[in-house]
């Protein structure tokens, strides 16, 4: 896959905008979290563990490494991250390093749960199949629609909207 990065310096750090071109790889896993009454099992047996977190959304997160506690992103915001997104208990379906993508642009799990963390943060996340793909899981990835996924997610950096666009205008110019 051929990745195309624009470097943007923004108060405090560096932001990249990443275009991407190509197709992903088609990948056969076998889960054994992809049946609803695996899956609700999983989540019930991870959410009684103690250093694990449910929101009301049914999202559930454990704190692998606590941030700078200045503030955390917001749904429309930009962030940087790195990330291993997993089927929960098995094979690693995504991943990547200093990857830039929008909050309103994800499943909502996944953003609900970055909307958590501060600066510096490492999170696990595991989402249920609503908060990910739900019944309209990605063609030819391991993702099915009752799969729990599981993320562990570093937050690098956030800007707002305004300033990624800011930003884009000066690298245009």
């Amino acid at each position: 896959m051929a990745v195309a990065l624009t470097v943007l310096s923004a108060a405090g750090g560096i932001f990249f905008i990443a275009q991407q071109a190509g197709t992903a790889d088609d990948l056969s896993v076998e889960s054994a979290l992809s049946a609803p009454s695996a899956s609700g099992e999983f989540l019930a047996t991870n959410g009684a563990r103690s250093d694990v977190e449910t929101t009301s959304s049914g999202l559930q997160y454990q704190i692998l490494g606590a941030g700078d506690e200045a503030g955390s992103p917001g749904p429309t915001d930009y962030v940087l991250i790195n990330y291993t997104g997993r089927i929960a208990g098995g094979e690693t379906f995504d991943s990547g390093e200093s990857v830039p993508m929008p909050l309103d642009g994800v499943v909502p799990g996944f953003s609900e749960g970055i909307q958590l963390m501060s600066k510096g943060a490492r999170y696990r996340f595991w989402l249920p199949p609503a908060l990910g793909y739900g019944e309209s899981p990605p063609p030819g990835s391991p993702i099915t629609a009752e799969t729990v996924m599981e993320f562990d997610v570093d937050l690098i950096d956030f800007i707002t909207r305004a300033q990624y666009q800011a930003l884009r205008s000066q690298a245009q110019d």
